[in-house]
Formats: structure tokens, sequence, C-alpha cells
């Protein structure tokens, strides 16, 4: 087996997917395909957590995740905030709208001639939407 490795000789990690903590792991799922054309790929299912692996075509793969031991989303004021490439800044921010989403900062162009908004998922997560080209 080959490694790859950086400059600095350290084994070159791969960055593959970003998790989301849901409390309601279908409604998760039918949001984000319906959403943002995400694939459910995988379900992966433990004793403690549910998991939904979603994918698109040539990015990172978005894991939706349910405990099942009672634990709750404890977010203490940090965010993670994701982000998607899309065609259409201010259609894609009316259709997550139109699917649940909170509209938290409408399309704008910022400067530099880029064009963005802002929606939370219904499970409070933000969501960051940037022109694809």
């Amino acid at each position: 087996m080959t490694t790859t490795t950086d400059t600095t000789g350290t084994p070159a990690a791969v960055l593959s997917f970003v998790k989301l903590i849901v409390s309601d792991l279908e409604a998760a799922v039918l949001f984000y395909t319906r959403a943002f054309g995400l694939s459910d790929a995988r379900r992966i299912n433990l004793p403690y957590v549910e998991e939904a692996v979603l994918v698109s075509r040539g990015s990172l793969a978005l894991v939706l995740m349910k405990y099942l031991d009672g634990r709750v989303r404890a977010n203490e004021g940090r965010e993670a905030p994701i982000g998607f490439r899309v065609p259409d800044v201010d259609a894609s921010y009316a259709h997550a709208i139109s699917l649940g989403a909170i509209g938290t900062r409408p399309p704008a162009d910022p400067g530099a001639g880029m064009r963005v908004a802002f929606v939370k998922d219904p499970w409070e997560n933000e969501i960051e939407l940037v022109p694809s080209t």
C-alpha cells in the first residue's frame, strides 16, 4: 500500500465528510435531498447513533447523525456552517425556504462580485449558499 505524504513527510489526509447532528434523521434526509439534490448513499446503524451519508457529484459527503442514547446537541454558541455551491443563489435560497429552511441573510452582493445567502435548516444548522461559477 502506498501512502501519499505532504512536503513535510506527514501522511496526507483527505477530507471526506462533514457531520451534522439532527433530531429527526428521516426529515433531515428528505430536506437535504430535496433542497440540494444530494443522494442518500449509505446508512450506518449503531446502538447509540444512526447516520445517513449523503453525497453529490464531486464533493464531500454530508453525514446526518441522530443520537439514540439520549444525548442532545450541545451547541454552546458554536457554529460550523456548511456551504453549497449552487447555480442560482436567489433560487436556491427561495427553494430551501420553501422546504422549511429559515432565511437568516437574504441573497446579497457583499463585494468582490460574489452573491451569497444564508439559511438555517430545520435543525438550526447554518448553510451558506454561494455561486457555482
